[in-house]
């Protein structure tokens, strides 16, 4: 089986699938609500909606919402055996809030006009792959 025989959007999105590194700016995206766990978010994955920011839908209210501490951000530890690190569900849409600790939601996650792979290069045996995002088009090197 190669990657052109999955034909269907979900598993395309899986095997496409990336996160984005937390940068300390407070991202539903990239930094997880980790207060909330357990049989609430297993029951109902979109509780955490209740803590982002109404003015900055994209990120966490200022207060009233734990989140993980230095270095338990997406992208931090990736050697690391955690799902938050580098690990992704398709529980919720891509972008989606991350909430929980041992019963998460861990979507997957990009930041919109940055640099993105188009999945066809993955195809190829070529070594260089066309980048996308910001206006590049420069050649990317897939090792």
């Amino acid at each position: 089986m190669a990657f052109r025989d999955i034909l269907d959007g979900l598993a395309n999105t899986i095997i496409a699938a990336e996160i984005m590194t937390d940068i300390g700016d407070r991202s539903i995206s990239n930094w997880i609500a980790t207060d909330n766990d357990g049989p609430t978010v297993y029951s109902n994955p979109s509780f955490c909606e209740l803590f982002i920011n109404p003015t900055r839908p994209q990120f966490w209210a200022e207060s009233g919402v734990a989140l993980g501490g230095t270095g338990f951000g997406r992208g931090c530890r990736w050697a690391d055996f955690g799902l938050i690190y580098t690990g992704t569900f398709t529980i919720l849409p891509p972008n989606s809030e991350l909430c929980g600790f041992d019963h998460a939601t861990l979507s997957s996650s990009s930041v919109p006009g940055d640099l993105a792979l188009i999945p066809s290069c993955l195809r190829t045996t070529s070594v260089g792959c066309r980048a996308i995002g910001r206006g590049s088009t420069a050649d990317m090197r897939i090792s």
